[in-house]
């Protein structure tokens, strides 16, 4: 506003303060994140805490062994075998998981040939599983002589068992028998069942159950 003075003419102003407030905008995007900062010091290590009780004392399983064998020098200690299954030897185990071999010693006194088939087995016990190379055969000859070897067979049972060496021969020719010794300088031991393991010696792993045959 101007006012008039005396000798000339004065300018002036006016002004209101303060002015309108002025409003913030829209808040943009958060910005991307920083890199991470410094790894710090490791902190002290924490007390140590008390010692745990004693484990128990290590326990190995007891490794047992049965065997069974034609007596040597033994008269009669042979074992005709017939044209059906024939038992050669057995032997009673107790409950367990077991490793057995056996061999048996065959000679045939007839006029034909013959065949002839041994197996290893299990004859009493609940509970069995058995797995390996239990069985073998053989054509003996007039005076053949012929020796078979089984196993190691791995088995199982839940109770006490018998572990059994079985023969048969073909119908229709007598004469088979199954000898202690050898023919040769008749050694002792020819024909036996060896059985080893125990309760806990070995695992059964993912046998399925089963008869043995």
């Amino acid at each position: 506003m101007a006012r008039a003075l005396a000798g000339g003419v004065a300018l002036g102003y006016s002004a209101r303060y303060p002015g309108p407030v002025a409003t913030s905008g829209t808040p943009g995007p958060p910005g991307p994140p920083g890199p991470p900062g410094e790894r710090g010091e490791p902190g002290p290590p924490g007390e140590r805490g008390p010692a745990g009780p004693p484990g128990a004392d290590g326990v190995l399983p007891e490794l047992a062994l049965y065997s069974a064998e034609l007596p040597a020098g033994v008269p009669g200690s042979e074992v005709t075998i017939q044209a059906v299954p024939t038992s050669v030897l057995e032997l009673p185990v107790p409950a367990g998981a077991w490793l057995a071999s056996a061999s048996v010693a065959l000679m045939n006194r007839g006029p034909d040939t013959v065949g002839v088939v041994a197996w290893l087995t299990l004859v009493t016990g609940s509970g069995r599983r058995v797995a390996g190379p239990r069985a073998a055969q053989v054509d003996l000859p007039e005076l053949g002589v012929a020796t078979l070897t089984l196993g190691p067979v791995f088995a199982t049972v839940d109770t006490d068992a018998t572990v059994a060496l079985i023969a048969q021969r073909e119908p229709g020719s007598a004469g088979v028998v199954a000898t202690e010794g050898t023919d040769y300088l008749n050694r002792a031991g020819a024909t036996g069942i060896l059985v080893w393991g125990g309760p806990g010696v070995f695992q059964s792993g993912d046998l399925p159950p089963g008869e043995a045959d």
